[in-house]
């Protein structure tokens, strides 16, 4: 529903830059003959014959509507593979520099070869302008909004200790507000990172009626099991399982990210990654093209699998863990910091996770 949600959002404003880089080439013929002087001798001339004309105004639409999907497939319209409002406005003016061009060569094929260059300018410095004014003014909203309270998603974090306190600010960062932390039965009803306790596991059927999403934040070091076992209560119960990804992390095209992840800043999916439930990215992890995470596995700060790498349910990869091409590492497999798997070094770490059932 969250990704169904997302695509019908960037396909309106899909459509509103379309009509605002239209509008900049209406706006731009408009001043160019009624506001800007003509230093040729006799007016306007053919320039204006040709703005008159209605090939003319189908060039214009056609390169709006040209520009908008090249917008799309440049990730303007997503939120996880860009850095921000900076990254986006150079991405939009660089864009438009070529949808100048665009148009200038749809002028040539219909043999409307007297266009005004001073149009051309203005169309450019109107259109990325309205462009990136309406992100901004987007951006103000949104933050005005969540300053308010408003368009807030209050998140429960089952399980505490250091991976509920780092998925704090991640979440926060991802436009999710945490609401409380869901203890185990014997640990500590502490904070975390400023979040405070609201029960423990028996009461979450109490707290279902006031909170509708979650996120499993237990420990993952060697508790795949238990926190195989999280998510399936959590689904019982009808809670949503929440994904967060921050702003910083970067997914390329054809990436599936599956329910409850945690994906952290700088952490990297190319095209055609998947991952299953449960999984936690950490900041730095890489992924190359093809990868596959099935359910419940971590990859630690800096981990990186090389292209078509197959991780199984519930394998631990810890910090800076390398992943040679093409390996398959097995179910509940635990890889220690600062490993290089290779064909050779597999097998040394085939045997050492938990086996399903051994419990």
């Amino acid at each position: 529903m969250l990704e169904k949600n997302q695509r019908i959002k960037s396909l309106l404003y899909l459509l509103l830059d379309a009509a605002l880089l239209f509008i900049g080439f209406l706006l731009a013929n408009y001043i160019r003959f009624n506001f800007v002087r003509f230093f040729e001798p006799g007016g306007a001339g053919p320039a204006l014959a040709v703005a008159r004309d209605p090939r003319n105004i189908l060039a214009g639409l056609g390169t709006s509507l040209v520009l908008v999907i090249i917008y799309w497939v440049a990730g303007i319209y997503s939120n996880a593979r860009l850095h921000g409002l900076a990254e986006r406005c150079t991405k939009i003016a660089v864009i438009n520099a070529a949808g100048i061009m665009i148009f200038v060569a749809a002028l040539y094929l219909m043999h409307l070869d007297d266009y005004s260059r001073i149009v051309l300018a203005l169309f450019y410095l109107l259109a990325t302008a309205a462009v990136v004014f309406e992100r901004m003014v987007l951006r103000w909203v949104d933050r005005a909004r969540r300053r308010k309270g408003l368009g807030l998603r209050h998140i429960l974090l089952v399980g505490g200790g250091s991976l509920c306190a780092a998925a704090v600010p991640l979440l926060q960062a991802a436009g999710l507000v945490p609401a409380g932390v869901i203890h185990g039965p014997h640990c500590d009803f502490a904070s975390e990172a400023g979040v405070p306790p609201l029960g423990r596991d028996a009461d979450l059927a109490r707290l279902r009626p006031d909170f509708s999403r979650a996120v499993v934040t237990a420990p993952h070091k060697q508790a795949a099991k238990l926190r195989r076992l999280l998510h399936d209560a959590l689904r019982e119960l009808g809670f949503t399982l929440v994904s967060a990804v921050h702003p910083d992390a970067h997914r390329e095209r054809d990436v599936l990210v599956g329910a409850g992840n945690l994906i952290f800043a700088d952490a990297s999916l190319a095209a055609g990654c998947r991952t299953g439930t449960g999984c936690v990215l950490r900041a730095g992890s890489r992924l190359e093209a093809g990868c596959r995470l099935e359910d419940h596995v971590h990859l630690g700060e800096g981990a990186h699998l090389g292209e078509g790498v197959i991780v199984e349910e519930g394998a631990h990869l810890g910090r800076e863990v390398r992943v040679d091409a093409g390996l398959r590492l097995e179910k509940n497999i635990f890889v220690p910091d600062n490993v290089h798997l290779t064909h050779r070094t597999l097998p040394l770490f085939s045997a050492g996770g938990e086996r399903e059932g051994s419990a």
